[in-house]
């Protein structure tokens, strides 16, 4: 096997590329700008996000993602006077929405509420226990839970600080204050620092194609 010919580079169209030592002060200036645009790119995502709100972190401004049905529920709840209150509670996931509370109570004569919620784990479950003892102040008397094998699972999805929960049950604040390792000041920072996630930013572009913008 013949060894191949060295391969004279002077004669190559290619520009070639060498290395020059950057002053100082164009290297301050280089960073400077670099900090400057991020900077000001990070405040435009911030801002438009904060603007849109899919989540409803900032008030009922903004377009939702989808429906609350942890807030809503809890909200409906909270309307109710106390003899009106349901005495028995479905719980779980999504999975327990077709039980219909007619069929619970008449089989148990009484008067029954799905708490069933979309992605619903074990810490929800526990929630909603303690908001029907403990804000609506009327114990269930009868509460079944449905059980599958993600009830225990560790979700990772969530937003900075809090990203074992989903970000509707964050926004439920009558249920996420009865979650392990909550905290109002963890709440605080994990809204803020959501608004430059990647889950929040591919939500909002999202939203934007979807409303033809």
């Amino acid at each position: 096997m013949k060894p191949k010919k060295n391969i004279d580079i002077s004669s190559s169209k290619e520009p070639i590329v060498e290395i020059e030592e950057i002053h100082p002060k164009k290297a301050r200036l280089f960073l400077i700008n670099v900090s400057i645009s991020v900077l000001i790119f990070s405040l435009a995502i911030m801002f438009f996000s904060y603007w849109s709100n899919p989540w409803g972190y900032f008030g009922e401004i903004g377009n939702f993602v989808g429906y609350n049905d942890r807030l809503g529920k809890c909200n409906y709840l909270k309307t109710l006077k106390k003899e009106e209150l349901p005495e028995a509670y479905l719980l779980g996931s999504s999975d327990m929405m077709p039980f219909q509370p007619e069929q619970i109570q008449s089989l148990f004569n009484l008067k029954t509420f799905n708490l069933g919620t979309f992605w619903g784990r074990m810490e929800e479950i526990w929630s909603w226990v303690n908001f029907t003892i403990y804000d609506l102040n009327a114990p269930p008397k009868l509460i079944i839970i449905g059980l599958e094998p993600w009830t225990f699972s560790v979700d990772q999805s969530g937003p900075p600080l809090l990203n074992s929960y989903r970000r509707r049950f964050i926004t439920a604040p009558d249920l996420i204050k009865y979650a392990p390792d909550y905290s109002p000041e963890r709440l605080f920072l994990s809204k803020y620092l959501d608004l430059i996630s990647a889950m929040n930013i591919k939500v909002f572009f999202k939203r934007l194609l979807a409303n033809g913008l």
